[in-house]
């Protein structure tokens, strides 16, 4: 029996699509299934990480990736003479400088 390389590379492609589905499916049942208070009550020792990757973001370091990410979608842009590449890179950079208000915003204990 012969397979193609087009055959073999499918029958490859739909494992992978079912290895995702269930690990996807196995992650949701267990979010499901957990308690609700252990994100509450859990994870005071990930507070200094936290701390750390929010002023990263918000200060100078963040500051620098999202000019490099402004600058870098403008050369795309102006090569591929496409507005598409800019507009992603502008996205990604406005990501950075308020996903921690989002993240902080959602997360708040009422």
């Amino acid at each position: 029996m012969h397979l193609s390389t087009t055959t073999l590379a499918s029958q490859s492609g739909r494992n992978w699509l079912r290895f995702g589905l269930v690990f996807a499916l196995t992650f949701l049942v267990l979010a499901v299934l957990s308690e609700p208070t252990f994100a509450a009550t859990a994870g005071e020792e990930f507070s200094d990480l936290y701390t750390l990757l929010k002023g990263w973001c918000t200060g100078y370091l963040g500051k620098s990736i999202a000019i490099s990410f402004i600058l870098v979608g403008l050369g795309m842009g102006i090569i591929r003479g496409s507005i598409v590449a800019a507009v992603v890179c502008i996205a990604a950079a406005v990501a950075l400088l308020m996903a921690p208000s989002v993240i902080d915003a959602l997360f708040v204990a009422s």
